[in-house]
């Protein structure tokens, strides 16, 4: 089983420390700088580079929300290279936006806010009120945002319920009151308000918790957290083949929570007959997109298959990048590993380091868990 290396993002952004950014425009220079910094990644390489020629990765910077299945479908076209390919390309090149921390800035934002109120473009006034609640592009304003939202809503234009409900609800730029957010929420159906309706019912942030109230809402969305959250909840209620249903849905989309929980299936046969190659081929995809979970499940079959020395090396490079990605779980497993000095040379040093570490990620995961339900979505 092949797998394409993430480690290919280090390997660009020493070459863009080094160099500055821009020498992506000059492709020569650019090849020869990370090939010669990562000679053992030659593949990765190749394809980082020729999407940088085909003007990918600057088109990508400019996106609010990346859609990887659209993005794929189009590069395969252009490039005509593999799906498996082309998912990595934009994997990696969604991480070093993330990591380098692009920013641009739409120039005159309010002359355009004018200009589209005066030619009553409600299309743009709903990007512009985006772009304000967001912060993409401009400094954020909820306070713009919200008279924006509320002028469109105004006149019928009920796509940014979502949005005013959010405001209302968590008190961005207009004093909090919950019950205008649920009537905001519950006045106009769409993916978005109803993902959000079924976080509330999940979570029972206005009243009591209902899963079945917040199953209804999450199967009339198509947001991939949707699929994940229908899943998690038909698991809950034990309809297995209802819940991998749910989770393959989202892996169309590649979620990689999705694509984790699907293949979790197909590699146990709970819910769906037993797949063990489609199931690793989801955790690859799943640790393209930096799921530390398919990235554990990886080194996994790596320590548990493999035969040679080599592939056992591989499976520990995949722990490793697993630990670093919070997954705890790959945290105490390489602890136990140096502990007994298993598939590594024992160090106390490193037990000591990896369970420290797990500890702190469990201390995240708390403190996460009881933010998450308020978080912006």
């Amino acid at each position: 089983m092949a797998i394409l290396d993430i480690d290919i993002v280090k390997a660009v952004m020493n070459v863009m420390d080094e160099y500055g950014d821009r020498i992506r425009y000059d492709y020569d220079r650019f090849e020869e700088a990370l090939n010669d910094e990562a000679p053992q990644l030659m593949d990765e390489c190749y394809l980082v580079v020729l999407g940088i020629k085909a003007g990918i990765f600057d088109v990508m910077i400019f996106e609010e929300n990346i859609n990887i299945k659209g993005y794929q479908e189009n590069v395969v076209k252009q490039l005509e290279i593999t799906e498996e390919e082309a998912i990595f390309m934009i994997a990696i090149f969604q991480r070093l936006i993330k990591e380098i921390g692009y920013y641009f800035t739409v120039a005159d934002m309010d002359q355009l806010v004018k200009k589209s109120y005066d030619q009553g473009n409600l299309g743009h006034l709903s990007i512009l009120a985006r772009s304000y609640f967001k912060g993409f592009g401009t400094s954020q304003d909820y306070e713009k945002a919200f008279e924006i939202y509320s002028y469109l809503y105004g006149l019928g234009y009920h796509e940014c319920a979502y949005y005013l409900g959010m405001m209302y609800e968590h008190g961005y730029g207009v004093e909090m009151d919950k019950g205008k957010a649920m009537l905001y929420y519950e006045s106009h159906e769409d993916d978005l308000t109803c993902l959000r309706l079924g976080m509330i019912h999940m979570f029972g942030l206005t009243d009591k918790k209902d899963l079945d109230v917040a199953l209804k809402y999450f199967q009339k969305s198509h947001e991939s957290e949707a699929y994940f959250y229908s899943g998690c909840i038909l698991e809950y209620k034990r309809n297995y083949s209802g819940a991998f249903q749910a989770f393959y849905k989202g892996t169309k989309s590649f979620d990689s929570n999705c694509l984790y929980k699907a293949a979790t299936c197909l590699k146990t046969g709970i819910g769906v007959e037993k797949d063990g190659d489609l199931a690793q081929e989801y955790f690859k995809y799943g640790y393209y997109l930096y799921n530390g979970d398919c990235t554990y499940e990886l080194a996994l079959y790596y320590l548990e298959h493999g035969i040679f020395a080599k592939e056992k090396q591989k499976g520990i490079h995949y722990l490793k990048q697993a630990a670093a990605m919070h997954s705890q779980v790959a945290c105490i497993t390489l602890a136990q590993f140096y502990r007994f000095g298993q598939h590594v040379d024992a160090s106390l040093e490193k037990f000591d380091y990896y369970l420290r570490k797990a500890c702190e990620i469990e201390s995240e995961n708390q403190k996460a868990l009881k933010e998450f339900a308020h978080e912006d979505l």
